[in-house]
């Protein structure tokens, strides 16, 4: 393995672990918050979709974990991190064209899964 590969990887994985601990920090902020007066919540009118925008989130991420590792690597970091193509290549070392060629099949199996479980709901 090339030692600018091996980088990447270390890179990507520390990517990996901030987004994990994002998670982490936010469920507890989202704890603490509902402490907090929840007839503001009740009152809000964003509330219905804003609950369907987190749960449609959480299934895409969960989906996503069923991808291949280089898919679901370049779907984190493009459309859950909002990275730009050049610098998912950056990271990843891969060309443009691989990276838009793995996002696609990303986001189209991704569709495929979510097809699928809203036939059988």
């Amino acid at each position: 393995m090339k030692f600018t590969t091996w980088m990447y990887k270390i890179v990507v994985n520390l990517c990996y672990d901030k987004a994990k601990s994002n998670k982490r920090r936010m469920s507890v902020f989202a704890r603490l918050n509902d402490n907090s007066s929840k007839d503001d919540y009740i009152e809000s009118t964003n509330l219905e979709r804003d609950l369907t925008n987190k749960e449609t989130a959480a299934l895409i991420k969960h989906i996503a974990d069923g991808l291949s590792e280089k898919q679901r690597m370049i779907f984190l970091l493009r459309d859950i991190q909002e990275l730009t193509i050049e610098e998912v290549a950056v990271i990843t070392g891969m060309s443009d064209a691989a990276i838009k060629t793995n996002l696609f099949f990303a986001r189209k199996n991704i569709r495929k899964k979510i097809a699928r479980l809203e036939v059988t709901v």
